[in-house]
C-alpha cells in the first residue's frame, strides 16, 4: 500500500491554541506523541515540534513559536491519559529538559514489538510496514527543524510519525493482550522514566568510553577523571561532548607522563591541540590521579577474564535465553543481553532475567536444564 496523506493535521503557534487543543486531549485514553529536535551542536537537545494524535486529530506543535508550555507539561503528565511513544529515550529526554517534568504513565510501542517477536529494537518506518503494509517517506529525515516556516513537506513528515502510531498502538495492545503480556510491556516501558538514564552518574561515565577495558587500574582512574570533567564542562557550555574532548583523545591522554613536558609531544597532533586549549585544567587533574596512592583507584582495576567454568555457565544461559526466545516469539535482548548474563554469572549481580516476569517466563527452563547454577 502506497503512502496517503490525510487533512486531519493542525499546526498550533500560539498559547492559546495550545491550551486549547489540550484541555481537548485530556479527555482521550491515550494520546501518541513524537518528537523533533536539533542537537548537533549542543549538549542539551533543542525541542523543535512535538506531535500528539489523538484518535481523531494530530497537533504539531511548535515550541520554537510559543514561550509557555505549560498546557503541554500538564497534559504529558496527567493520570490516566496514556503516552504512546516509539524508542521513547530521546523523546523523553527532550520533553523533561524542556518542560521541567517527565511524562508519565507511558507505552513504548517498540518494547512492544521486542514482546511480540517482531524485531530488536526495530525501527519506526519498518513497525509501520511490517504491521500496516505502508512505507514511509525519507524525504525529511535529515531536515532542519530549527527553520521557520515549516513546510507542508515537513509537516506532513512530521505528522506521519504519530499518525500511524495510533493504529500500531492498538495492533499491539490487542496482541499483548491475548498473549497476556500487556502488563509486562508497561512494566518495560515505565523504566524508560527512571531520571538516571537521562542524567546520568558520574560513576558511570567510564563504562561509556569505548576501550576502557583495556587499560589498567591507574589509566581507568585519569580517564573516569577526564570524562567527569567533559561532563561536567559539555553541560555548563552547553556543547556535545565530543566537541569538548573526543573518547580517543581521552584514551590518548591516560597514556601521558605528567612528569616530563616532552611527553605530550609524542601524542597525536589533535590530542596535542586539546592539551593545547584545556591543559591548565586537565594536566592537573591527570598528575593529581598518578601521584594518588594506588589504592585510592585500585577498585577501578579491569575486571579479570573468566574463567573457563564462567564462560560455559554464560554458554549455557545463552542457550536457555535463545530457547526461550524462540519458542516464546520474544526478542532474545529484551530477556537479557550477553553482559547481563556476563554480570550475573561473574559478578553474581541480581539481573533482571531473575525477577519479574522474565523470572515466570523462564522459570520452566530453568527446571528444565541440567546444566544451568543459579546463583545464590
Amino acid at each position: 500500500m502506497q503512502h496517503a496523506y490525510n487533512q486531519d493535521t493542525q499546526l498550533i503557534n500560539t498559547a492559546q491554541a495550545l491550551t486549547s487543543f489540550c484541555e481537548q486531549a485530556s479527555s482521550s485514553d491515550w494520546l501518541a506523541v513524537d518528537t523533533e529536535f536539533f542537537r548537533e551542536k549542543t549538549y542539551y537537545p533543542q525541542l523543535c515540534l512535538v506531535q500528539v494524535a489523538t484518535a481523531e486529530t494530530i497537533a504539531c506543535i511548535d515550541m520554537l513559536g510559543i514561550e509557555n508550555h505549560t498546557a503541554l507539561a500538564q497534559l504529558l503528565t496527567a493520570q490516566p491519559v496514556l503516552k504512546v511513544f516509539h524508542s521513547a529515550g530521546q523523546d523523553i529526554e527532550a520533553l523533561s529538559q524542556t518542560l521541567g517534568a517527565y511524562p508519565n504513565v507511558i507505552f513504548d510501542t517498540q518494547i512492544g514489538a521486542a514482546m511480540l517477536g517482531l524485531g530488536e529494537q526495530i525501527s519506526y518506518a519498518a513497525l509501520v510496514r511490517q504491521l500496516l503494509d505502508i512505507e514511509l517517506p525519507k524525504s525529511e529525515t535529515r531536515t532542519d527543524w530549527t527553520q521557520r516556516p515549516l513546510s507542508t513537506a515537513q509537516l506532513h513528515y512530521a505528522a506521519d510519525d504519530v499518525r500511524y502510531l495510533r493504529a500500531v498502538f492498538l495492533q499491539e495492545r490487542s496482541e499483548l493482550q491475548r498473549l497476556g503480556r500487556l502488563a509486562w510491556a508497561q512494566e518495560e516501558s515505565l523504566r524508560l522514566l527512571e531520571p538516571s538514564l537521562y542524567d546520568p552518574d558520574p560513576a558511570t561515565l567510564l563504562k561509556k568510553v569505548k576501550g576502557q577495558q583495556q587499560l589498567d587500574a591507574r589509566q581507568r582512574a585519569i580517564l573516569q577523571t577526564l570524562a567527569v570533567w567533559r561532563e561536567t564542562y559539555a553541560r555548563r557550555k552547553n556543547l556535545p561532548r565530543k566537541w569538548v574532548l573526543s573518547d580517543q583523545a581521552m584514551l590518548e591522554l591516560t597514556q601521558l607522563d605528567t612528569s616530563t613536558i616532552s611527553s605530550t609531544q609524542t601524542l597525536p597532533k589533535s590530542t596535542q591541540k586539546v592539551i593545547a586549549r584545556y591543559g591548565k585544567q586537565l594536566l592537573p587533574l591527570i598528575q593529581s590521579v598518578t601521584q594518588a596512592d594506588a589504592q585510592q583507584w585500585s577498585q577501578l582495576a579491569p575486571p579479570p577474564a573468566p574463567t573457563p567454568e564462567q564462560l560455559q555457565q554464560i554458554k549455557a544461559w545463552r542457550r536457555i535465553v535463545n530457547k526461550v526466545s524462540e519458542e516464546q516469539k520474544i526478542a532474545p535482548s529484551l530477556l537479557a543481553t550477553r553482559k547481563a548474563l556476563e554480570q550475573l554469572v561473574i559478578s553474581k549481580e541480581k539481573i533482571p532475567l531473575l525477577q519479574g516476569w522474565r523470572l515466570e517466563l523462564i522459570r520452566p527452563y530453568l527446571e528444565q536444564a541440567e546444566d544451568i547454577t543459579l546463583p545464590r
